[in-house]
């Protein structure tokens, strides 16, 4: 009789044991979520924003002020109609050789108006992934490249075409390596649609982004 009432016992306690082991997983796996986010919130903001920040206010970059006569040649449309022939023998211009250090944050708007154009391609490639790890991605595919495309390169071309041309292959192709290295899984997309998809973030950035200099 008193093996069998220590069985009912340890029957009866079982359940309760098994409540409170479900009970302290599914806490650890909050914390855990809890601490992903977390992550997830730096990579996608903090971060990027601090090194986009610290670019802006030590460069000190103020957007000039053009008229749409003498943007609208530089853009893709604009090439294709003519301004091509229009930038040959024109120099580039090294954002460096002018830079007012700690004057203006005007860097940081034309960055984050890059992301916003390019956000909805990037929605489109990544839209299985989840809105902050297409955010992640698409933030740190531009931190790589925005300000190498916008302040390196024209000091390194110093031919403008040469340097368009060079700037327009060189960032679509390290975010599309981004990208794919970032996606590598059974639900990755296809990697000709994030060429495709990517290449035209690239390009419509490119032709609305100029508007910022109007």
């Amino acid at each position: 009789m008193t093996g069998g009432k220590s069985r009912d016992a340890t029957d009866a306690r079982s359940p309760e044991r098994a409540n409170a082991e479900k009970s302290a997983s599914a806490r650890r796996a909050s914390w855990a979520s809890a601490a992903h986010l977390t992550v997830d919130v730096l990579a996608v903001v903090a971060v990027p924003l601090m090194v986009v920040a610290a670019v802006s206010v030590v460069t000190g970059w103020e957007r000039p002020r053009l008229g749409w006569h003498e943007v609208f040649p530089v853009t893709p449309l604009g090439l294709l109609q003519g301004g091509w022939r229009q930038l040959e023998g024109v120099a580039s211009s090294c954002e460096l050789t002018a830079l007012r250090p700690f004057a203006a944050v005007g860097y940081a708007a034309t960055f984050f108006a890059t992301v916003v154009l390019e956000a909805p391609f990037y929605a489109l490639a990544l839209g299985r992934r989840g809105l902050v790890r297409t955010t992640r991605i698409l933030a740190w595919g531009n931190v790589a490249t925005h300000p190498i495309v916008f302040f390196a390169l024209p000091c390194l071309i110093p031919n403008y075409r040469a340097f368009v041309l060079g700037a327009e292959l060189f960032a679509p192709a390290v975010e599309i390596l981004l990208v794919l290295a970032m996606t590598r899984d059974a639900r990755g997309p296809r990697p000709l649609t994030v060429v495709a998809l990517i290449t035209l973030a690239n390009l419509a950035s490119w032709q609305l982004g100029i508007a910022a200099y109007l």
